[in-house]
Formats: structure tokens, C-alpha cells, sequence
């Protein structure tokens, strides 16, 4: 049973250089008659999936906040009057510090909403405008604090290094601004230049180099000791939480249990496949209801399956538990990566102990590599 529900809104302030999300700049007449069509679309994904009662929604992007007060309004009342919330639900809405006031974070918590994930990135002014940011660090500080007055008690807050340019100085710099504002959660992505990104052309021109992977790494080390020192559990490779407070969503997807997913550029996961919304965005804001023909699947193979499995756990610290997997595949792990694990071990790049398989520390600083293994 799908206990998980993600929301895409793909509207952003801009479009940051970096970026390859399904996101784009849109004029604001979109917003309301995108929401309409994204209500009729969770109308049919609720009765396809029989979705009920949920542990975790997510509405992600893009840039949620984006949204007017009036458009959030209207989806926030579809979601409360049509899903069951369970004893310990997390309602994530991420948003970006220039689009969150006081007014949107009232309605937020108004419809039980009570986390809210806030894309930062940098603490650093011009590390903010070398990635297209449009908010600056007194913007960040003022959206934060306007989130604990109205009454938010789980705040996330992303950063990202590993940028051109920046050095390991600035990148503490940005880090301890962060944990001195006491967030409970705090993601850590070292940046990644994607194809078909302002980045990447600058990258392709010559313009810029990419971050060197000996000062990644000490960065990485870095993080981890100091986060640890200020009380924050490493939950997975980027995210690390105080006091228990890791996002169940994200959980669920590094469990590689099922989800739903709704909104132009929401890809679900339903146990045999993946599916999405077939055509593109012209399509989608036409649309006034919706059929499974709507929508693609992907289906996977046992195979596949496995390694998704494996992939996903291992970003965890903690690995998955050898039960688990023969649980859900019906086979031994060791079984069929017996000679994987025994080279990695010898490595010392992956233990298998107490009936649970994880990565070690040296495992995590090459993981791509490690994980090849599984592929």
C-alpha cells in the first residue's frame, strides 16, 4: 500500500544555472489553472493508487512558494478534505527565502503543513549570484525566523559546495551560519555540473573549472565532523538531523518503498514501474481530467529492482539489513554478490556485519565507484 504522496510545482523566480529539475519561469496567469489541472490529475491518482491514508507528503519543485496565497490555498484545502494524515505524518513544502512571508507560512501551518525544507544554497553573496540565486543572506535569516514564528518546529535548510571559485574558508563560513541558525535538518550537496546547464557551457567554454576533488573531499570530512560536534546525526550521504528529525519522505525513497507523484515533472514509483505524464507542459495545462492513458510506465525488471535496492539503501549510514532483501527478492544477498562483497571488504570499502550491509567512510568518499559494483 502507497503511503507517500509527491506534489510537483515546477514554477521558479528563475531558473538557477545549475539547475536540470523539471523547473521553468512561467508567467503567473499559469499559476492557478495549473493547480486546477494538478487537482484533477491527485483525483485520478487517488482512486488509481487508492491512496488513503498517508505517512508523508512532499510538495517540491520548482519553487512551491512561488505559488500566490490564493493558489496554494486551493491545493492545501483538495489535499486536507481528500487524504487521511497518520499519527506521525510529515507535510513537507520546500520554498525559496525570497518567495516565503508570514502570510504563506500562517496557511502553510493553518493546513497542517509542519515542515518546511529551505532551499539556501549559500550563506555567501557571491556565491548566491554565481549560481543564479536571487535571495541574500538577510533574506534567508528573515525567512527562517519568520518560519518559527508561525509556528514551524521542523525546518530544513540545503546547501551546496564543491562550487567554482569557492574555497574551503567560505565554505565553513556558510556552514556555521547555518547550524548557528539551529535548524533541525540540513542538506549538504556537493554540486554537480549537469549537461544542458548555463554551468556546464561555461564549463564546455572554459570559463570555469571544475572544484577539485582533493578539496571535495576535505570538505566532505570536514562536514561530517563538525555537524557531528553540533549534535547532527549523518543520516544518509548529504542529509544529517538533530534530535531524530530526518525527513521520513526522503526516507522512504532511499527504503526504495513505493510513492506516489502528481504535477508536471512528478515521476512515481509504484512497486513493478515508474510512470509519469506522457506529453509535455502545453499538454498538461490543458488538460481537464485525466486517464491512465495520460501517463507512461516504466516497468522493471527483477533485476533492476536489486540494484535500485541496493543503490538506494547504501546512501543510508546505516545500509540495509540482509533480511530485508531477501524479504523483498527472495534470494541471498551474498548469494549474488559474494565476490563483490569480499573484494570490497578486502578494501575496506563496504562491511557486511551483524546480518547488515553499509558503506564505510572510505566506501562513502568513492561511493560512485562502489556502487558500480551493483549495476
Amino acid at each position: 500500500m502507497i503511503k507517500s504522496l509527491y506534489i510537483h510545482i515546477p514554477f521558479c523566480k528563475n531558473k538557477c544555472s545549475y539547475c536540470d529539475f523539471v523547473s521553468f519561469a512561467r508567467n503567473s496567469q499559469d499559476y492557478d489553472r495549473y493547480v486546477d489541472v494538478l487537482i484533477e490529475e491527485l483525483k485520478f491518482k487517488k482512486n488509481e493508487y487508492s491512496l488513503s491514508s498517508l505517512n508523508t507528503i512532499y510538495i517540491g519543485g520548482g519553487t512551491p512558494t512561488v505559488l500566490p496565497l490564493s493558489s496554494l490555498k486551493k491545493l492545501f484545502e483538495y489535499v486536507k478534505e481528500s487524504f487521511v494524515f497518520s499519527q506521525n505524518y510529515e507535510y513537507t513544502i520546500e520554498g525559496n527565502p525570497e518567495s516565503i512571508d508570514i502570510e504563506k507560512l500562517k496557511l502553510m501551518r493553518s493546513f497542517g503543513i509542519n515542515r518546511i525544507s529551505m532551499g539556501v544554497q549559500s550563506f555567501n553573496e557571491e556565491i548566491l549570484k554565481f549560481l543564479g540565486r536571487v535571495h541574500d543572506k538577510n533574506q534567508v535569516v528573515n525567512a527562517f525566523n519568520l518560519a518559527r514564528e508561525a509556528g514551524f518546529e521542523n525546518i530544513s535548510i540545503d546547501l551546496i559546495y564543491g562550487i567554482p571559485g569557492e574555497n574551503i574558508e567560505s565554505w565553513k563560513e556558510t556552514l556555521k551560519t547555518a547550524v548557528a541558525l539551529s535548524p533541525e535538518h540540513i542538506s549538504l550537496y556537493q554540486l554537480k555540473i549537469e549537461e544542458d546547464t548555463p554551468l556546464c557551457s561555461k564549463l564546455n567554454k572554459g570559463e570555469i573549472s571544475l572544484f577539485p576533488d582533493d578539496l571535495a573531499e576535505k570538505i566532505y570530512n570536514w562536514n561530517n565532523s563538525y555537524l557531528s560536534e553540533n549534535l547532527y546525526i549523518n543520516c544518509e550521504f548529504s542529509n544529517f538531523a538533530k534530535n531524530n528529525l530526518y525527513s521520513k519522505h526522503n526516507l522512504n525513497y532511499w527504503n526504495y518503498l513505493p510513492y506516489a507523484a502528481a504535477g508536471f515533472g512528478g515521476i512515481g514509483f509504484y512497486g513493478n514501474y515508474r510512470s509519469g505524464f506522457l506529453e509535455n507542459y502545453k499538454s498538461y495545462i490543458n488538460k481537464d481530467d485525466f486517464s491512465k492513458a495520460d501517463f507512461y510506465e516504466e516497468l522493471l525488471s527483477k533485476e533492476e529492482k536489486i540494484s535500485e535496492y541496493i543503490i538506494m539503501n547504501l546512501r543510508k549510514t546505516e545500509g540495509f539489513l540482509l533480511e530485508d532483501f531477501h524479504q523483498r527478492f527472495n534470494v541471498s544477498f551474498l548469494e549474488i554478490y559474494g565476490k563483490q562483497v569480499e573484494k570490497l571488504e578486502r578494501e575496506n570499502f563496504l562491511k557486511v556485519s551483524g546480518r547488515k550491509v553499509s558503506l564505510t567512510m572510505q566506501g562513502r568518499l568513492i561511493s560512485n565507484l562502489v556502487l558500480e559494483e551493483f549495476v
